[in-house]
């Protein structure tokens, strides 16, 4: 199959894989102009630019709100995001906050040993309140716990009209196999980057967990809605998927043991 060379851009909605697939796009994309944004007020750097400007990149990724009219490099924009179970995604994201001493608030993390309850009381951390709503309906700095279901609804027409290629973070390995599919890519292996700490974490109790439900009330249902749609499309590739799958995995253990020998001589090729 040809591979489709129409403009690709990755909303990274954060802890949920997407950190690994940075450098399975700098594999499809290895010379083609590209931007990387490791922050939402980076945005600017892209869409203040010329329109023939932007024209002229194949690549956008990093964590940026969804915006059809400023991502769009050109008419025919591929938009892919990747979106995980949100308790799960809250949990992760909760304890990337002490392991990344990059991340703004890891000296007041680690200084105060916040708990989740501590963090959504104060509401310090916009993530952890709808966070994959927040990014795909645009509306990622709406105050903390305004959240409604008009910004669901927008979430929702946005992922119907422009995300005809998604992920989902439980099915890692299908959606980059159908996303492969559907746009001609050479075999998408990778190896693991930004895993979350492995130790044993501890019980939230049930005040914490009941203010997770409701700081995820509307991530639920868009989670649904997309899982839903993913499945559909898994039973679509069911044939690819049972003759690709079993050797992609097998050959992709062989690549991740060889890249996790090779990656500290090559230095961080990897959005961070």
């Amino acid at each position: 199959m040809k591979k489709n060379d129409s403009p690709f851009c990755f909303i990274h909605i954060p802890k949920t894989g997407g950190v690994t697939l940075h450098s399975v796009l700098i594999d499809q994309y290895p010379f083609k102009k590209r931007m990387s944004f490791v922050a939402k007020h980076e945005a600017h750097k892209f869409y203040d630019l010329p329109d023939a400007e932007k024209a002229t990149y194949k690549l956008l990724k990093g964590h940026i709100w969804f915006d059809a009219e400023k991502f769009s490099a050109t008419k025919d924009t591929i938009f892919f995001t990747y979106l995980r179970q949100p308790i799960q995604r809250t949990i992760s994201h909760y304890y990337y906050l002490f392991q990344n001493p990059n991340h703004r608030l890891h000296k007041e993390m680690t200084e105060n040993n916040y708990s989740l309850k501590q963090l959504y009381n104060m509401g310090k951390v916009l993530n952890l309140d709808n966070c994959m709503v927040r990014f795909i309906s645009g509306n990622c700095n709406k105050d903390w716990d305004t959240m409604n279901e008009d910004d669901l609804a927008l979430a929702i027409a946005n992922f119907d009209k422009y995300f005809n290629h998604f992920g989902i973070q439980e099915y890692y390995d299908e959606s980059l196999l159908i996303l492969a599919n559907q746009l001609g890519w050479k075999s998408p292996f990778y190896s693991r980057l930004n895993e979350g700490n492995k130790k044993k974490k501890e019980p939230f109790d049930a005040e914490t967990q009941q203010m997770m439900i409701h700081f995820n009330r509307l991530d639920e249902k868009l989670y649904k809605h997309a899982l839903d749609k993913f499945l559909l499309l898994k039973e679509e590739h069911k044939d690819m998927l049972a003759k690709q799958l079993p050797v992609f995995q097998k050959k992709n253990k062989g690549y991740w043991t060889l890249r996790a020998f090779v990656y500290p001589y090559l230095g961080s090729r990897v959005y961070r």
